[in-house]
């Protein structure tokens, strides 16, 4: 009985793993098909007349696993409900030959319908799932080479090595507390990690440029968050990311850029990435300045509430920092 039972369960696993059905459904499926040749042996050995119809699922089972196992299954079973049926069979028995056949080509039709349908239906599932796959797979594959850009990208800079990993985690310790679900939460840190890939459209030189920048250079500066947004907005499901990474330098009271958006109209994920990013920013030397003190980086951040900053997170970033939730080093 063991034996038979650990076969069966394997069976189960394995078909519902192949065909990407759920191990619960085909139990559900089979056991109608239990109980659909049940009623197929009471009619034949009692002569009563019960579960009509349930017959169907065998078939439908058999046309969904789509196995060549499948069909033999669907066809038996078949035959075996009209022709073990008393009340069909003798019915079928009594009418005249020319009927007869064309209530069996009937039956034939029946079932091939119901077969082709659950086919059918098995194959556009598979068809939506491998789409589904290759988008993922697209995407993927667009994302590591995006990944790979901006890691060269920070590469560039012995000062801003780790810039794009630091504010993809402080970004994420935010969103976390929060309250961002995990899904959001990993698309929220993904975001935060391709924030300043639009600076490889921007010249070494005026990156890595000692003292101030003129204004023409400033503006090329400025360019960088578009030329991100450019960079990852056609790809399948970043297109949330794509707008945090246009508005991750729009400022609380409208006086940043690309569109000098204000308050609530900036997204939520460029609000956080922000905030990450000035304190990074903040902590870090650079090629012109050096790290400020965190006590300064505290300071500036209360200033800059409710002006640069959404206020609400400033004070989750405060809090948290208190709370020894969220670690900043100069």
């Amino acid at each position: 009985m063991n034996l038979f039972e650990n076969f069966f369960e394997n069976y189960i696993n394995e078909v519902g793993e192949r065909r990407g059905i759920h191990s619960n459904v085909l139990n559900v499926y089979l056991l109608l098909a239990l109980i659909s040749l049940l009623d197929i042996l009471v009619r034949g050995v009692f002569d009563q007349l019960i579960l009509d119809y349930l017959y169907i699922f065998p078939i439908i089972l058999a046309g969904f696993v789509s196995q060549k196992i499948g069909f033999i299954v669907s066809l038996l079973t078949t035959l075996m409900s009209f022709y073990v049926n008393p009340i069909l069979r003798s019915y079928i028995l009594n009418i005249d030959k020319y009927n007869r056949d064309i209530e069996l080509w009937a039956v034939i039709l029946v079932t091939s319908i119901y077969f082709l349908i659950a086919l059918i239906s098995n194959m556009l599932i598979k068809k939506n799932r491998a789409a589904r796959q290759n988008q993922d797979r697209l995407k993927e594959t667009l994302l590591k080479t995006t990944s790979s850009l901006s890691k060269a990208l920070d590469s560039r800079d012995r000062y801003t090595g780790n810039h794009s990993s630091n504010v993809a985690q402080i970004s994420f310790t935010i969103g976390k507390e929060l309250g961002l679900s995990s899904k959001e939460l990993y698309r929220l840190k993904r975001a935060a990690y391709l924030h300043d890939v639009g600076k490889i459209g921007i010249s070494d030189i005026i990156l890595n440029k000692e003292g101030s920048l003129s204004l023409a250079e400033y503006n090329l500066i400025k360019q960088h968050s578009e030329i991100g947004y450019q960079i990852i907005k056609d790809i399948p499901g970043l297109e949330k990311e794509a707008r945090a990474v246009r508005y991750h330098h729009e400022r609380w009271d409208g006086s940043g850029y690309p569109d000098g958006l204000a308050e609530k109209d900036i997204p939520l994920w460029a609000r956080i990435i922000s905030v990450a990013d000035s304190i990074d920013a903040m902590i870090s030397r650079r090629i012109y300045k050096e790290a400020k003190p965190i006590e300064e980086v505290i300071k500036e951040l209360k200033l800059s509430a409710n002006s640069q900053f959404d206020p609400e997170i400033v004070e989750v970033v405060l809090t948290t920092y208190n709370q020894g939730k969220l670690y900043l080093s100069s």
